[in-house]
């Protein structure tokens, strides 16, 4: 496929889920929150499919966009994400002895101010 026509079939692709995204929007103002869904779920299916033209992976049904996708994009970032939390392990470290001392300290304030007050009769 070339450049154009892959810029064209994502350009379709996206005005599809824009469209979905308009009709949810008019049927959730109805009151039509099954329609709602079913166009929500088509926004986001029609954005998938705009996101896996690139990769030149195509597929017929919907659990296959829907594989392809986690495959590609969510399995990628997940790694990403846990590769990069890794490098910075000792940032979560720090920001988790931060909570717990602000933690405690809370406690503390928390525990003065109730044992510290009078009983009223």
């Amino acid at each position: 496929m070339s450049a154009q026509a892959e810029r064209d079939l994502i350009t379709y692709r996206l005005e599809q889920a824009h469209k979905a995204i308009e009709e949810a929007t008019l049927l959730c103002a109805a009151g039509h929150l099954l329609g709602t869904v079913n166009r929500a779920y088509y926004a986001m299916f029609y954005a998938a499919q705009a996101l896996l033209v690139p990769t030149g992976l195509k597929t017929s049904k919907h659990s296959g966009v829907i594989a392809l996708f986690d495959r590609e994009f969510v399995q990628i970032l997940r790694s990403r994400l846990f590769g990069q939390a890794i490098r910075n392990h000792r940032t979560v470290e720090k920001t988790l002895l931060e909570i717990r001392t602000l933690s405690l300290k809370i406690l503390q304030a928390t525990t003065q101010g109730v044992h510290g007050r009078t009983r009223r009769k």
